[in-house]
């Protein structure tokens, strides 16, 4: 991301989330820090593999029914519905996950919209191959207080993600209609009415930055390879304090 000094791409990235409600930036990491980041994933899966993170709440797993409903730890032997789904708050399993949400080049979009940026919440996605579930149609803003609906979230792929292996979609817009009416124990939008979902293919190391009433979902990873991403989930340092 050499061009992250570059006010015109800064002006570009802040204009199109205003109008879209999301922006994709790309190149935010290395070569080398993906390959980090992808040994970390091979680490964190052996660990759940082994039962080293059995019963811990932050390693959720992808079972049959998929989504909201297979998030539990597993407390048996891995079966074939017991890979990954995702690992909430990966800083506190990871050191390296911990100093990459503290990097430079990923603050500095943060800090495109707020002056000082805190990080409320990282997930690292795992989207296993073809078992990897579908993600409906949501705003993160269904999940949190009316009070913390002032949120941004990096989400960064670490492999390449792709309409076949379940890339993110976004709704252009629909940020600008404020928190819609949801349903459902799994938080999700009955009727899109006009909006339509765009695909987001991304590169691993590409970013897709958006903001916490931006709609979006992902499809089901229907290859042999996973998609796994990153989110880092910022907030103003006033209103994460609050």
């Amino acid at each position: 991301m050499s061009t992250r000094n570059d006010s015109t791409t800064a002006f570009a990235m802040t204009d199109t989330l205003t109008v879209s409600g999301f922006a994709v930036v790309p190149a935010v990491l290395t070569s080398g820090q993906i390959i980090a980041a992808v040994l970390e994933c091979e680490r964190l899966e052996q660990l759940h593999r082994n039962g080293g993170a059995a019963g811990h709440p932050d390693f959720n797993v992808e079972a049959a029914g998929g989504g909201f409903h297979a998030q539990h730890p597993s407390d048996g032997p891995v079966r074939a519905y017991d890979r990954l789904r995702k690992v909430m708050h990966p800083g506190r399993h990871s050191g390296w996950f911990a100093e990459l949400a503290q990097h430079r080049l990923i603050v500095d979009l943060a800090r495109l919209v707020y002056p000082d940026p805190e990080l409320v919440l990282s997930v690292l996605w795992f989207k296993p191959p073809r078992i990897g579930s579908a993600k409906p149609p949501h705003q993160d803003a269904a999940y949190l207080p009316a009070d913390r609906r002032d949120q941004l979230s990096v989400w960064i792929a670490l492999d390449d993600a792709t309409p076949d292996n379940g890339c993110l979609q976004m709704l252009p817009g629909s940020h600008r209609r404020g928190l819609l009416p949801h349903i459902g124990r799994e938080p999700q939008l009955p009727d899109l009415g006009e909006l339509r979902p765009v695909l987001v293919p991304l590169a691993a190391g590409d970013a897709v930055v958006f903001t916490a009433l931006t709609a979006h979902a992902s499809g089901i990873n229907h290859t042999d390879r996973p998609r796994r991403a990153v989110l880092f989930r910022f907030a103003p340092r006033d209103a994460a304090a609050a």
